[in-house]
C-alpha cells in the first residue's frame, strides 16, 4: 500500500466511484458557508 489518494477523474480504472469532484464553484455561497460554520 502506497497511502496515495488518487482520484480517478476520467474512470479509467474501471472501478467504482469513490469520490466527487466539482468542476465548477459558487465562490460566494462557498466562502459564506465556510465562515458561517467557523462562527457558530
Amino acid at each position: 500500500m502506497t497511502r496515495q489518494s488518487v482520484a480517478d477523474f476520467w474512470g479509467e480504472r474501471g472501478e467504482r466511484d469513490n469520490a466527487r469532484i466539482a468542476q465548477e464553484v459558487d465562490a460566494d455561497r462557498f466562502f459564506k458557508l465556510m465562515f458561517d460554520l467557523l462562527r457558530d
